[in-house]
């Protein structure tokens, strides 16, 4: 049996650790190898709190798996400039905690890397600022938690012209948070009030992994706001805006972008003013969807350079309720997908696009598939330069359901439009047209030309986890 005495100093040598590390700068651990020597003899459960002070580091330091690294604040600061992540988060068992702290990185790897496992890393009330690399990065980890977390880069929406068309983790921060099969099993990647600014390619990137999104925001930055290839994102009242492009970039950009299977479903999305170059009418769009699930609810896409939403080759794209307004070329697009449904939307003032010489397309709803379902109920649209809906059937059967569904236009603005295909008598029995849209369609003798191509999404950039 261990004598009392031994006991004793064993159970309290933890509290003695948080204790010493309480009282301010002059007996907090304000220094890198005091640190370092804290939380190697740190044991499960235990707390080691850094003072306001700033520590700069060589090479990272790693938090034990179920222990938390505690901070003062903003005033509390960890900073690197090796390329090597600056805190290393243990992810085996349990799972690291960082907490109330600011991380600064001038590497190409991300300031904070949660290590593979089990467990369930933590970071809260962190601040980080990533020259290069990445913010923070995560892989093959059962779970991660992310609350009240800013994670700023460098890049601003007046420089994005000056970027090369591929950027390098060596040369700016191309992503501000980057997962790669995080949240496995019945587990999930959970993001509180995590707010993203300033990226060279992808604020968020997310690999098959499965992830919840609650509050936060997607700032001024280039690519895409928030990238999901395969896995799941259930996203509610995130804002994306200011995501740009070079105006001079083949690359699409985009708000949110889903492929390779991806599951993406969001409530009180808001994807708005992004725009490449001047402004002008471009290849920035405010959601992609390819060979993806879609499903937005009572979302925003509004003010940006392309098309609002564009779905192509995907089982699903439903769209329950929002506002979707000052698009170009099309509010919503899709491209032979199986099912289109739009509920209780309002979609205004789609801008035209000249295609060629002869083509300028200008849509709310532009639908073209030979097998494509299409349902559309409950739904208004106005100001829309060139046509309120567009269905194409592609030579097949048009396969539409549409009840109380109001297109209003001026000017030569066309209302509802079906075309190129075998169209059954009373396709637009639920449409009103209003104000010039019933005349124009009346009179309408020819085929609109229509969106018939597909876009490669960008690729997937997961070089920053190389070697970690």
């Amino acid at each position: 049996m261990p004598r009392l005495r031994d006991s004793v100093r064993r159970a309290a040598a933890p509290a003695l650790l948080l204790l010493i590390s309480s009282a301010g700068c002059d007996e907090a651990i304000c220094d890198a190898d005091e640190l370092r020597s804290a939380l190697a003899g740190a044991a499960v459960g235990d707390t080691v709190a850094m003072g306001a002070c700033r520590i700069e580091l060589s090479g990272s330091l790693s938090v034990p798996d179920g222990v938390t690294l505690r901070g003062e604040g903003a005033q509390s600061v960890l900073a690197g400039g090796m390329d090597a992540p600056v805190i290393v988060l243990r992810g085996d068992t349990r799972g690291a905690t960082l907490s109330d702290v600011r991380v600064e990185s001038g590497g190409s790897k991300p300031a904070i890397y949660a290590t593979a496992g089990t467990g369930k890393p933590v970071v809260s009330g962190v601040s980080v600022s990533a020259a290069r690399g990445a913010g923070i990065g995560a892989q093959q980890l059962d779970a991660l938690e992310l609350r009240d977390v800013d994670v700023t880069g460098p890049v601003r929406l007046e420089d994005i012209g000056l970027l090369p068309a591929v950027v390098q983790p060596t040369e700016s921060a191309t992503q501000g948070v980057v997962f790669v099969e995080v949240g496995r099993g019945s587990s999930v990647a959970l993001l509180e009030r995590v707010r993203l600014t300033g990226f060279a390619s992808n604020a968020a990137l997310f690999v098959q992994s499965r992830v919840i999104w609650r509050g936060g925001s997607v700032g001024a930055g280039r690519g895409s706001g928030i990238f999901v290839s395969g896995g799941s994102l259930e996203a509610e009242d995130v804002e994306v805006s200011e995501v740009g492009q070079s105006s001079s970039s083949l690359i699409p950009a985009a708000g949110v972008i889903a492929t390779d299977g991806a599951a993406v479903a969001a409530t009180g999305l808001n994807s708005t003013d992004s725009y490449a170059g001047s402004g002008t009418a471009n290849n920035v769009l405010g959601v992609l969807a390819t060979s993806a699930t879609l499903r937005l609810t009572n979302s925003m896409v509004a003010r940006v350079g392309s098309v609002g939403v564009w779905a192509q080759r995907s089982p699903l794209i439903d769209i329950q309720g929002g506002m979707f307004a000052e698009c170009s070329l099309a509010g919503v697009l899709g491209v032979d997908t199986d099912q289109v449904g739009v509920d209780g939307a309002a979609i205004e003032m789609t801008r035209l696009v000249r295609l060629t010489d002869a083509t300028e397309i200008g849509d709310g709803i532009e639908v073209r598939g030979a097998t494509t379902r299409t349902r559309l109920a409950a739904l208004r649209l106005a100001g829309n330069a060139r046509a309120g809906i567009v269905l194409d059937a592609a030579g097949g059967a048009l396969d539409a359901e549409i009840s109380d569904v109001v297109v209003d236009g001026s000017g030569t603005q066309l209302g509802a439009v079906a075309q190129n295909g075998t169209i059954p008598p009373g396709w637009d029995v639920g449409v009103t047209r209003a104000g010039a849209a019933a005349a124009n369609d009346a009179a309408l003798t020819t085929t609109l030309p229509i969106v018939e191509t597909t876009i490669a999404p960008p690729s997937v950039d997961r070089s920053v986890l190389t070697g970690l």
